[in-house]
């Protein structure tokens, strides 16, 4: 079995950046958010329930983002609240982008089948 780029690589490329594309821009919004919170005034608890939706909203791209978060009795501010992209999870993530549509064609599916339901995606 070969684990090469054999059928499909031509998807599994407009895929990627496509994923690319997705992750950046819920990335940029989670950083841009992610910074207001910082010039804020809020105290821990609001911080934290605005960091709920924040995560909810950014799905997968908010695992690639470390954040401090201020001690229970410390006050939230620019110190104490910090946040920095976390980059060797990055590079993980763009590695794999788009391989499990590769792996699907190696188990000897019909590929013009698989596109099929791809695309229905």
């Amino acid at each position: 079995m070969s684990f090469g780029r054999t059928g499909g690589g031509r998807a599994a490329r407009g895929r990627g950046v496509k994923e690319r594309g997705m992750r950046r821009r819920r990335l940029k919004k989670l950083w841009k958010r992610l910074g207001e919170f910082q010039r804020q005034k809020l105290t821990r608890d609001v911080l934290l329930l605005q960091l709920g939706a924040a995560q909810q909203e950014a799905g997968p791209a908010y695992r690639l983002v470390e954040i401090r978060l201020p001690g229970k009795n410390e006050p939230v501010s620019a110190d104490t609240f910090t946040f920095s992209l976390h980059r060797e999870k990055l590079r993980q993530v763009r590695r794999s982008e788009g391989q499990y549509l590769l792996r699907a064609f190696q188990c000897g599916s019909e590929g013009g089948r698989l596109w099929d339901f791809y695309i229905q995606l």
